[in-house]
């Protein structure tokens, strides 16, 4: 019998496996029979590190991503998040009350995009270039590879893999703490919602925090849609002394959930009210006839289906099959959980009388759809700046979020500073109010009474994956080794303790601890402690990423370290480009400039002076901010 070698050849199948967070590794490599004819590629970081645990040799899908890619994918991601419910064919199916519910969706959509366009252009630029005869993949995947396999010359096999949330809000971060110890469990945003409801009742009954509905007629209200007490506790003592009741409206977490949030909240005779308080056989009875007329439109919107096709396509070739039921999910769910947040909204604004409504977001759908309530009603709103802003961002954020507020609504912002930037993105001048920043009063009241123990306090800012840019493993792998080179050095240090404050919101499936231990078991790693108590102590506090964080070390005289960590236009600002803190892209000068704040007492003093040169410059008010606010509103 003759052999043709060349012909085994041809025959050989070259199979790639795509694995996800939600496959089960072990049990779909089980059955590989030929490892030489075999890819297997990483979809996202936490099954890079499985994979690496496992010592399984892989690519990651970002390699294969061109860097015209990147730019493409960012803009992707802004379009699809921002655009999708303004389409014709679509917006009219989406209008309820005076908005777009599309619209209230922006916020937790941004990062859903960002996966599911990333892995889509990612596995393009894999076919192509790989040319598989087979794929193998969880099924999410195996719908992209069917959309783009166009010439059906790829067999695609979809393995069984675990269900995994498509929202960012899907799973919520729950903080516990035992003795002095802090952690935190993930649940379901479900199971989130009934254990602040739980919570409420409990703390609310036993403390007598509930809004006293008596008082409705007698006196005006001020309403404060999910505000930490605990950080704002100046602010509601200040706010006591007004003759209008106090009352605290938080949808996400419960307004007191500790000793320090309790004390305030007491002191200040704040009252607590929640949307369930107008859930009646009439409001119930609302909602239930809204929520039927939402799902024939969605049923019409869904069953002719040519625009979202249309748009939600790239090159030409659209993805709205692969997102299609998840999608339907996601808008039936998110919808009728707004539908009963406005009609219940409606309620309450119709039950007391407010004078004024002031919250610090207006990008998560909960305030979005009290301030479309309250907008019915002509009720006024603050807005209070809670972050930095770069110079981008002024240029982007416009098209990302709601900077010019609905009527009524205006900006209290720190300074001068903030006010010209407002001005950029065409905030009107009788929209703004120079306030300061209620948040940071008892900073600046404590700033000359911070002690130095020779703690050097490393912050990491929010990982990267769940960000609205296009950041991929590599940058979380580079994350990951500036981590592992700042404990390196840090611990090392004669006679200095380092200590590690982790983001609360850090994502628990992507497990840093291990890194620091494996340098120094001795190091503690904080999560849900109060940072503030942390950099009270410190003798420098550097910083992985970019925060406003940094802005408290410095009102607390507290010298700070930036570590880049992302791209280079997160890093345009005037807080780097003044020196306030010193902004470093390598461990050389990392270790060069944590020496000099250390031991050079000359530059030490130097930077601390540029730092409060550039408070003064940021905030009025310094430590009277709560005041001035509690002023402005005598007049409201």
């Amino acid at each position: 019998m003759l052999n043709y070698p060349f012909l085994n050849l041809y025959l050989l199948v070259f199979t790639i496996i795509f694995i996800d967070k939600s496959s089960n590794i072990v049990k779909v490599l089980s059955n590989i029979s030929n490892l030489s004819q075999t890819k297997i590629i990483s979809c996202d970081i936490f099954s890079h590190e499985k994979l690496l645990q496992q010592k399984i040799d892989h690519e990651i899908i970002e390699n294969y991503i061109l860097d015209d890619d990147q730019k493409t994918i960012d803009e992707l991601i802004i379009k699809k998040s921002n655009d999708w419910y303004k389409q014709d064919g679509i917006s009219e199916f989406l209008k309820f009350e005076n908005m777009n519910l599309g619209s209230l969706l922006e916020l937790e959509i941004a990062p859903y995009f960002l996966e599911i366009i990333k892995n889509f252009i990612g596995i393009k630029r894999i076919i192509s270039t790989e040319n598989p005869s087979e794929i193998k993949s969880p099924a999410l995947i195996s719908l992209m590879v069917e959309v783009l396999n166009k010439d059906k010359k790829i067999t695609i096999k979809s393995y069984n893999s675990l269900k995994v949330n498509t929202l960012t809000f899907d799973r919520v971060a729950i903080p516990i703490k035992f003795g002095n110890k802090f952690f935190t469990i993930w649940v379901s945003r479900n199971f989130a919602l009934k254990i602040k409801n739980m919570v409420e009742f409990i703390t609310n009954s036993i403390f007598n925090l509930n809004f006293n509905f008596s008082n409705v007629s007698k006196r005006k209200s001020i309403i404060l849609l999910d505000f930490n007490p605990m950080i704002f506790g100046d602010f509601l003592k200040n706010l006591s002394k007004l003759d209008q009741n106090i009352v605290l409206l938080n949808q996400r977490r419960p307004a007191v959930w500790n000793l320090q949030s309790l004390k305030n909240v007491k002191k200040s005779n704040s009252e607590i009210i929640k949307l369930e308080n107008f859930l009646n056989f009439k409001s119930s009875s609302i909602i239930k006839e809204k929520q039927k007329e939402l799902q024939k439109c969605l049923q019409k919107m869904f069953l002719n289906d040519d625009a979202l096709i249309e748009f939600f396509s790239i090159d030409q070739i659209s993805f709205w099959p692969c997102i299609k039921n998840d999608f339907i999910q996601m808008c039936n769910e998110r919808f009728n959980e707004i539908i009963k947040k406005f009609v219940l909204s409606k309620e309450l604004i119709k039950k007391l009388n407010i004078s004024c409504m002031i919250f610090l977001y207006d990008s998560p759908p909960e305030e979005k759809t009290f301030i479309n309530a309250a907008n019915e009603f002509n009720i006024p709103g603050i807005i209070l700046q809670h972050g930095l802003l770069t110079k981008r961002d002024t240029g982007i954020l416009t098209s990302i979020l709601p900077f010019i507020p609905p009527n009524g609504i205006k900006h209290g912002l720190w300074g001068t500073e903030s006010e010209k930037m407002w001005k950029e993105m065409g905030v009107n001048n009788k929209d703004i109010l120079l306030i300061g920043n209620p948040r940071y009063d008892e900073l600046f009241k404590m700033r000359n009474k911070c002690k130095n123990k020779n703690i050097i306090l490393l912050g990491t800012s929010i990982l990267p994956e769940l960000a609205y840019s296009s950041i991929d493993t590599n940058m979380l792998i580079k994350f990951k080794n500036i981590l592992q080179g700042v404990c390196r050095t840090s611990v090392n240090i004669p006679n200095k303790k380092l200590i590690i404050k982790l983001h609360p919101g850090q994502h628990s499936s992507y497990d840093i601890k291990p890194i620091i231990k494996e340098i120094d078991p001795s190091v503690p790693i904080y999560k849900n402690n109060n940072i503030v108590e942390l950099i009270k102590d410190c003798e420098v506090f550097v910083y992985i990423g970019y925060s406003t964080v940094l802005l408290e070390a410095m009102i607390l005289n507290k010298p700070t370290i930036t570590f880049k960590a992302g791209p280079d236009w997160d890093y345009e600002d005037e807080i780097f480009e003044s020196g306030s803190t010193i902004l470093v892209t390598n461990m050389a000068e990392f270790e060069s400039a944590l020496k000099k704040i250390l031991f050079d007492d000359t530059f030490r003093n130097q930077l601390l002076e540029k730092s409060k040169q550039y408070i003064d410059k940021c905030f009025i008010n310094h430590g009277n901010s709560s005041q001035n606010l509690t002023d402005i509103l005598k007049n409201y």
